[in-house]
């Protein structure tokens, strides 16, 4: 069982990575619960999914993203939930700009959805480096 949820919620996650880089902010929101909360460093909590894709759009508005992976430390299943230890790289453009590479800390708390879907209830970014 750990196993089977362990690698939805990887596929969840590439699916993540991959709307952020080539899809719409309402894509990459989907994978999300309708009232997740995403906390960034530095940054007030962005609540609810609707909240979550406007927050894409505007990054959107200044800069591409043209690479972002989250790898996995850790991940503790518990029943239809899932609490995943990890870290991101991404790079972004700044419109008119240079990349910019950042790396960080993550922990994601996973609920598996009443459609039986693996989403982010919460994901917390620290800007904090990986290493």
């Amino acid at each position: 069982m750990e196993d089977e949820v362990a690698r939805a919620i990887a596929s969840v996650t590439a699916a993540l990575d991959t709307a952020i880089v080539q899809g719409t902010p309402e894509e990459a929101a989907s994978h999300f619960t309708v009232d997740a909360v995403l906390g960034e460093s530095g940054a007030a909590d962005v609540v609810g999914r609707d909240a979550i894709a406007a927050f894409l759009a505007r990054g959107n508005q200044v800069r591409a993203v043209t690479s972002h992976c989250i790898h996995r430390d850790e991940l503790l299943v518990l029943g239809d939930r899932a609490i995943e230890f990890g870290w991101f790289d991404e790079t972004k453009v700044p419109h008119g700009g240079m990349p910019v590479s950042e790396q960080g800390r993550i922990v994601t708390d996973w609920r598996r959805d009443p459609d039986g879907a693996w989403r982010m209830a919460r994901l917390v970014i620290s800007d904090l480096p990986a290493a």
